[in-house]
């Protein structure tokens, strides 16, 4: 019989998360607080072409998923100035870093766990792009 070597999988922690699209997040997500909800196959229908607000039309469609209507859970998210990280937050920025490497795994893994079968597609869909927005973003301000 063979050995099998245990590996040991972490989730990941506070200092290994790039938290730098968490204080836009937290503010697209109290703004969509105040609108009204819809089904998340019409939020993503009215996305923005305006590249100006592309990134706040993708996290309000995102976020018009995660209502808590029907089976989608709700997101909890911080308040912009706060220093802790909810499991929400975590589990965010975990998923929009797997879109923006382009690990599919990783990301699969991510809503299966969380997003019911019917709303994954649609979730990956703007998790990715909000990960491609969000990093355009950064790169442009480092120029």
């Amino acid at each position: 019989m063979q050995a099998h070597a245990q590996s040991n999988i972490f989730a990941p922690s506070a200092e290994t998360i790039d938290r730098s699209p968490l204080s836009f997040l937290r503010v697209a997500a109290a703004r969509n607080r105040c609108r009204a909800r819809g089904d998340l196959f019409k939020a993503c229908a009215a996305l923005s072409v305006d590249p100006g607000r592309e990134a706040e039309a993708l996290a309000q469609a995102l976020f018009s998923g995660f209502s808590g209507q029907g089976d989608m859970p709700r997101l909890r998210l911080y308040q912009p100035a706060a220093d802790e990280l909810s499991f929400d937050e975590r589990w965010l920025l975990s998923a929009i870093g797997a879109a923006q490497r382009g690990d599919t795994d990783s990301l699969t893994f991510l809503l299966g766990r969380r997003v019911p079968k019917h709303a994954r597609r649609n979730i990956a869909f703007l998790l990715t792009a909000l990960g491609k927005c969000l990093a355009k973003q950064v790169a442009q301000q480092a120029a």
